[in-house]
């Protein structure tokens, strides 16, 4: 390591400093201000989607996703009109992360717990897998003979109760912690820590933020007090722990996207493409058996718990009906459909062009008419407003290649584009254009993401800088590389914040560039048996990333 200090990188799925700031000052976040006091923050801007899995793998490359390929927890290809229900895993993604190229210079690392490092593989030191995993108590590691005992006091399920839910979070919290701290002490020159639990509860319990808030039941935060706010608390614990337990280390404490109440307004794509004449039905799709049967199932889903919906399906027959549903495939008429709505993750969404040549039925001829048809849709959504409000809809709109490059832009919507926080997305059918999320859905999942997560640093060769202009979470990988003196390669998409260390630091540091990695498009392996797969998937409807 050539005399470097080790570095530590601690995620905090989701956080945002819309909420943090103020409670630093309340005096709620001792070991946040103490860090914030000695080093310097700023906001860290996400990646388009701004879902776990794609974020966290572009902080571990430096990579856009469409270098190593990973959009969602499903595998995702924009050109299918059938998207697969195929779970990803750490095989799904090409690109050499940070883990793997210190290794290969020599220096050791470990890593505890990061999203979509299951299964494991060898690196030089240590790897605890997180999510997805088959059981998120149990100890999947790399060496295989390193068993930490149980993650969790149980397995997570679905519809756990609030004090359950609660003492569960809490013991992770805690024994990730007794286990960060313990490697810590084994000399590591990086190590990396994810804890998950901020996002988990902004998702569940947005809605006991603010008494304005709809969904908000004044009995029932009179039993569960601040759910978002105890749950940091206990993070902050951890935090204190963990930068106690080196000194000497240079510290980051990043997020991968932000938090913030779910948008009250659902604009439905398709809808609205179909009404300007992009997107053709087949027939009355509203009126078919098998969507009746879908929206009479969302419709009781808030009174029933997870295991009679699932039971209702099952026995109805309609789970695969349901998935079909989603993905409208069987609804569009695509001899007569130009474009169609993809990939919506709030505050984003994409539009793909039914491209001839590409799409399986594909009408617009590739070339000049593809780029006429994307320039009309972008200058059509840069127009959009809410008619409730009065608002422009949609706050960026690009084609896909100017922001992503790589392997895998063939698989990533031709037009992608930031909304409003308080607009979603959907690409199912409503009655209209427009629609409201009603407040009973929030009793459920209240919590979204926004694009604007956290980066903090603090250490001996970190400069007290106060707040500094936002950042790129691609600029993670470069700026921990050159922490650890260490050559960037050049077709990492980040670059290092050099604002963040000392003015000693940077003079004896030059910033140095290593050959380009090289990136492969990959097919991924199946890792999940049909049992697994169904336990993952349960776990992440109950977080809204995937419909039931």
């Amino acid at each position: 390591m050539a005399g470097n200090k080790p570095c530590v990188l601690i995620g905090w799925d989701g956080a945002t400093f819309n909420l943090l700031e103020p409670w630093v000052k309340e005096g709620e976040m001792p070991n946040l201000a103490a860090m914030l006091s000695r080093g310097s923050a700023r906001k860290l801007r996400s990646i388009i989607p701004p879902v776990t899995p794609a974020a966290w793998i572009s902080i571990l490359t430096g990579m856009n996703p469409g270098k190593h390929g990973v959009l969602d927890f499903n595998e995702f290809n924009a050109s299918d009109y059938l998207q697969k229900e195929k779970l990803i895993n750490s095989t799904h993604m090409a690109g050499t992360t940070i883990l793997d190229l210190l290794g290969e210079r020599g220096l050791s690392v470990c890593s505890l717990q990061l999203p979509l490092t299951y299964p494991v593989w060898p690196i030089k030191g240590l790897m605890l897998a997180g999510i997805p995993n088959p059981d998120d108590s149990v100890s999947y590691t790399f060496p295989p003979d390193r068993n930490f005992g149980p993650l969790r006091p149980a397995k997570m399920r679905p519809q756990m109760s609030y004090p359950e839910l609660f003492e569960n979070h809490a013991f992770h919290i805690n024994k990730l912690t007794d286990i960060t701290c313990e490697q810590m002490q084994a000399g590591y020159d990086f190590l990396c820590v994810y804890f998950r639990e901020s996002d988990d509860f902004h998702h569940l319990y947005w809605r006991f933020l603010d008494p304005r808030s709809p969904g908000y039941d004044a009995k029932e935060a009179a039993e569960f007090g601040n759910p978002i706010k105890s749950i940091y608390k206990a993070l902050d614990a951890a935090l204190g722990r963990i930068l106690a337990a080196r000194p000497d280390a240079n510290y980051f404490l990043i997020s991968d996207h932000g938090g913030a109440a779910m948008g009250m307004r659902r604009l439905y794509l398709n809808v609205w493409l179909g009404q300007h004449g992009y997107l053709k039905l087949k027939r009355s799709f509203l009126g078919t058996i098998g969507q009746l049967a879908y929206r009479g199932l969302k419709a009781i889903k808030p009174w029933l718990s997870w295991y009679k919906m699932q039971n209702v399906q099952g026995k109805l027959g309609l789970g695969q009906v349901a998935a079909r549903m989603r993905s409208n495939a069987d609804a569009f008429d695509w001899t007569k459909s130009r474009a169609f709505a993809v990939l919506p993750c709030a505050p984003t969404a994409g539009i793909q062009v039914n491209l001839r040549g590409r799409e399986a039925q594909g009408i617009v001829e590739p070339g000049a008419e593809y780029e006429r048809l994307r320039d009309e849709l972008i200058d059509k959504m840069k127009a959009l407003k809410d008619p409730a409000t009065g608002r422009p809809v949609v706050l960026e709109v690009h084609r896909r290649e100017e922001v992503f490059s790589g392997p895998y832009l063939a698989r990533i919507p031709d037009i992608v584009m930031i909304l409003d926080q308080e607009v979603m997305v959907r690409t199912d059918f409503g009655a209209g254009v427009w629609g409201n999320t009603r407040v009973s859905e929030l009793h459920d999942l209240s919590g979204e993401h926004d694009m604007d997560g956290i980066f903090a640093a603090a250490g001996e060769d970190v400069r007290g800088g106060g707040f500094l202009s936002p950042a790129s979470l691609l600029d993670v990988a470069p700026t921990l590389l050159y922490a650890l003196g260490q050559p960037v390669p050049m077709n990492m998409d980040g670059h290092v914040l050099e604002d963040v260390f000392r003015p000693n630091f940077l003079a004896s540091h030059a910033v140095s560039v290593a050959d380009a990695q090289e990136v492969v498009a990959r097919e991924g392996d199946d890792v999940y048996s049909e049992e697994e797969a169904a336990a993952i998937r349960s776990r992440l409807q109950d977080l809204g990333y995937l419909e039931e």
